[in-house]
């Protein structure tokens, strides 16, 4: 249990003006701006040894956003991200509660989050 059937597989791109190692950063007077993007995919799973259909995780695809400002040579960065972009809902882990309560015990992954973050390089 708890191992998807056909695997799992991620992608990351991360954009920004070109430097002499690729793409990397865009510089916006002095400052630094960074923009990445991660998707991530597993199949589904069963999540109970018995193998039974109330018992099965469909596959998920999760994207995943970000943008990062900051100055070069440390000081000030903010970052804003968006997790789980598409608000999927997908099957985490669960239990088989049936031979108690008749029926199993289902934990979810987050939704769709979003927030900034501030920081100070030193």
């Amino acid at each position: 249990p708890h191992t998807p059937r056909a695997g799992t597989a991620s992608a990351a791109l991360r954009v920004g003006a070109l430097a002499p190692a690729g793409v990397q950063h865009l510089k916006l007077h002095g400052l630094e701006l960074q923009f990445d993007a991660d998707v991530n995919y597993a199949s589904g799973f069963y999540h109970n040894i018995r193998n039974f259909n109330a018992d099965w995780f469909g596959g998920r695809t999760l994207a995943n956003l970000n943008i990062n400002w900051s100055q070069p040579n440390g000081g000030l960065r903010v970052s804003a991200y968006l997790k789980n972009a598409f608000d999927k809902r997908y099957g985490s882990i669960g239990f088989d509660s049936t031979a108690n309560m008749g029926g199993n015990i289902e934990s979810f992954g987050m939704p769709r989050t979003f927030g900034v973050s501030f920081g100070y390089r030193f």
